[in-house]
């Protein structure tokens, strides 16, 4: 039940984002009249755009940072030999250029909470590098997503996080897309500021050119490059290259813009699933072996816990396949090299015993789901009844 509440969650909060914040565009670029305007409808009402933008901001923070546990470029994946299935992924961002993108990313969302509060008053020469920040970072995320768009499921958890921070980058964008929108509004709305003069020279010719180009996207884009270069010009000096904005997406493997040929896989032993079966090696009067099974083609030893543990994950798959995948690339990605140090009896007797409290949680949840748990108990890794 608990997970069936947290799934329904995030299906909400999957559609509810997207949905919002294409509406805020709609909104800003055409929304002049009826429920565009009105304070009565909730979508208007700045505490939930508030709620909204700490939303997107979370989540593609914590994606950006969930991509530093990734494979880096030239280094081998891992797969089992016996499913095919690869233990990671590799990064879609390159490491060696990676705080550019950070950088970028963390101006992004300081301009964001600037411009956030902005009156329509600000120092034009800031105004312009303010915005042109946010246009930056618009042209990077799109780059992102469509670098990623078609992602191999290597491993499932880790292309869920890449294919995620795609998505939440894009809803970024268009929270940045509007905000300059509604920063532009309020520059034209200032009463008599086009008549200002500035007592710096050069101040006020750039203001001139504002007022004057104040609507022309096309123009406002030429300030992108001299920004871009002064700040990848300012990251050399932290190991940088001067074109680390685009090395970060070229000096790759297996994406869209990727350049760099992955090398072959290591083949790990096994199919990931490791330590209830290493726990079922334990002395026999403790572990308490059942009969012997077949997984994949090879004959295990069975006991209890095994088969609850295998029990359990079934019903995972059954009734909530995603969840099953983010557990199973977990446990995969833990369980292997711990199983490599479990060698003695002893050590798979520990195993076994630190194992009990999960094989209890996981019983009351078969017997909690299931109609009848014990069926499903039993007939786990029985191939071998049929064997002569």
């Amino acid at each position: 039940m608990v997970w069936r509440v947290l799934f329904y969650l995030y299906v909400i909060a999957a559609f509810s984002v997207p949905v919002f914040w294409i509406y805020k565009l709609i909104q800003s670029f055409f929304g002049k009249r009826g429920i565009f305007i009105s304070k009565k409808f909730i979508l208007n009402n700045e505490k939930v755009e508030v709620f909204y933008s700490f939303i997107v901001i979370a989540l593609s923070s914590f994606n950006l940072l969930c991509i530093s546990s990734l494979v880096d470029t030239g280094i081998p994946l891992e797969r089992y030999e016996l499913n095919g299935q690869y233990l990671n992924s590799y990064t879609p961002l390159s490491f060696q250029h990676i705080l550019t993108f950070a950088v970028l990313f963390i101006l992004g969302l300081l301009v964001y909470f600037i411009l956030i509060n902005f009156n329509g008053k600000m120092a034009p020469l800031l105004y312009v590098i303010s915005c042109s920040i946010l246009l930056i970072n618009i042209a990077l995320n799109v780059i992102y997503f469509t670098h990623t768009f078609k992602v191999n499921d290597w491993e499932f958890a880790s292309s869920y996080i890449i294919k995620a921070l795609g998505r939440h980058l894009i809803y970024l964008s268009m929270m940045y897309v509007v905000l300059l929108k509604q920063s532009m509004d309020k520059v034209i709305s200032v009463e008599g500021e086009k008549n200002k003069i500035y007592k710096n020279v050069l101040v006020n010719k750039l203001y001139r050119i504002f007022i004057k180009y104040e609507t022309n996207v096309g123009f406002w884009t030429l300030f992108i490059f001299p920004v871009l270069l002064a700040i990848q010009l300012f990251l050399v000096l932290f190991g940088q290259k001067p074109d680390s904005f685009i090395q970060v997406f070229l000096d790759t493997s297996t994406y869209n813009y990727s350049k760099v040929i992955p090398p072959d896989p290591v083949i790990l032993p096994g199919d990931g699933h490791y330590l209830c079966t290493v726990a079922a090696r334990g002395h026999e009067n403790l572990v308490k072996p059942l009969r012997s099974g077949i997984r994949r083609g090879k004959r295990i030893t069975v006991n209890r816990q095994l088969m609850v543990a295998n029990a359990f994950e079934n019903i995972l798959e059954e009734y909530t396949p995603t969840i099953h995948k983010i557990i199973r690339y977990i446990y995969d990605k833990y369980g292997y090299p711990l199983s490599k140090h479990i060698n003695t009896k002893f050590s798979a007797d520990i195993v076994y015993i630190l194992m009990k409290p999960l094989e209890w949680i996981f019983l009351v949840v078969l017997y909690c789901v299931d109609d009848n748990p014990e069926n499903r108990i039993n007939i786990q890794y029985s191939e071998l009844r049929n064997c002569p």
